[in-house]
């Protein structure tokens, strides 16, 4: 993938999480930035199975509904080097 089609990608979760990664969505959520690859690859899968998530399970699961393999791995390796 592109670096423009994983920004467009993360721009997405940047309206909620902010560019860096660093905002906490309605004060309820972690940070994004600064978790491992492998961490947000199997969040971004459980929001899409539905057996990850807390109170923003729903809108989680819409943000990433739809995402293939290739763009959850792209996604998340562009988000781990967020600092």
């Amino acid at each position: 993938m592109s670096q423009e089609e994983i920004f467009a990608l993360y721009a997405r979760c940047a309206g909620c999480h902010g560019l860096d990664g660093k905002k906490r969505v309605f004060g309820k959520s972690g940070r994004i930035s600064g978790q491992s690859k492998s961490e947000l690859i199997r969040k971004i899968r459980g929001y899409q199975n539905g057996y990850y998530g807390g109170s923003l399970k729903g809108l989680m699961a819409k943000q990433v509904f739809g995402l293939t393999p290739e763009q959850v791995t792209a996604l998340a390796e562009y988000i781990s080097k967020l600092q």
